[in-house]
């Protein structure tokens, strides 16, 4: 499957700062996320709402890097942020371990 060049930036008057295209994620035989594209004006403030199970957690997974799509790419101020063939996820953070 090819993969369109994905770049966050200037449409028209208003700056896209988050440009999302074709966002698939799997687990298994689970599809958390199909199909999934956005974008986002600087200076917008938006709100993720779902059931349970929606893709919620997925989707902003994808947007802090901890994770990959499995097709489809992310682009947030005009850097190629995520793609499926082009990133690595970030290395996973231990949590803190705290005494009684």
């Amino acid at each position: 499957m090819a993969h369109d060049h994905i770049q966050a930036g200037s449409v028209g008057d208003a700056s896209i700062a988050i440009a999302a295209r074709n966002i698939r994620k799997i687990y298994g035989p689970t599809v958390a996320l199909n199909d999934v594209g956005f974008d986002i004006r600087a200076g917008d403030t938006h709100a993720l709402l779902g059931a349970n199970g929606a893709g919620k957690s997925t989707l902003v997974k994808l947007l802090s890097g901890l994770i990959l799509p499995t097709t489809g790419g992310l682009a947030i101020t005009g850097n190629q942020r995520l793609s499926a063939r082009r990133v690595r996820p970030m290395p996973r953070v231990s949590r803190p371990r705290f005494r009684s």
